[in-house]
């Protein structure tokens, strides 16, 4: 069961917010678990193109995907939480700038910083299937974290609209059990690179 409020205000040309909380019941045989979740976003605008924007969320997640090998497999299943295992949370921060250089010409950056808790891994013998029965007792508990910048250079003139997008991004996990510090995550991707072209010869035929 889940309850949201939200508000969007603008009290000024330059100034908007997005503000909501979400308030989240989950019951499972002998616990039940009860999360609040706040949601800001802010947008100052100090000039006509130019934008600033910042944000702060925090999440829940009440499944959990249950593998016992480190490759991505239709045998993979996701499982509700348990009374062992809690609901997954993360928060996260972002912000970035916005800039329109000239009317067809954008520039954006943006940063995040994310920390997750009560994330799982599986910690018992390696097989193609994993264990369906009593199978929070194969799982370990841990942290989780990921940073990074993205950045988004396009062109748009109406019939033509070119995009180079890049990230640089870490992504880390700690399990104790498996080892004491932080190490690189299964989709730590660090660099990423994403090169757009589309022109319009009519309203029926394009090119992308």
């Amino acid at each position: 069961t889940a309850l949201y409020v939200h508000e969007q205000m603008t009290p000024a040309e330059w100034f908007a917010a997005d503000l909501g909380l979400r308030a989240v019941l989950f019951g499972v045989k002998g616990r039940a678990y009860v999360r609040v979740e706040p949601r800001a976003a802010i947008c100052f605008k100090p000039f006509e193109m130019w934008s600033v924007k910042a944000s702060y969320t925090e999440m829940s997640q009440t499944s959990h995907l249950v593998s016992s090998l480190y490759l991505d497999l239709p045998t993979n299943m996701w499982l509700p939480s348990t009374a062992k295992i809690r609901p997954s949370r993360s928060r996260e921060v972002a912000a970035g700038l916005y800039t329109n250089i000239s009317p067809t010409v954008h520039l954006n950056v943006e940063g995040w910083y994310k920390h997750m808790y009560n994330l799982i891994e599986y910690a018992g013998a390696y097989t193609i299937l994993p264990p369906l029965a009593d199978w929070e007792y194969g799982y370990k508990s841990g942290q989780g974290r990921s940073w990074g910048a993205e950045f988004d250079f396009g062109y748009s003139n109406g019939k033509t609209e070119a995009n180079v997008y890049y990230t640089l991004s870490w992504s880390q996990r700690k399990f104790d059990d498996f080892y004491r510090g932080w190490y690189s995550d299964r989709n730590d991707n660090r660099h990423k690179l994403t090169l757009m072209a589309k022109h319009k010869f009519t309203k029926r035929f394009e090119i992308y």
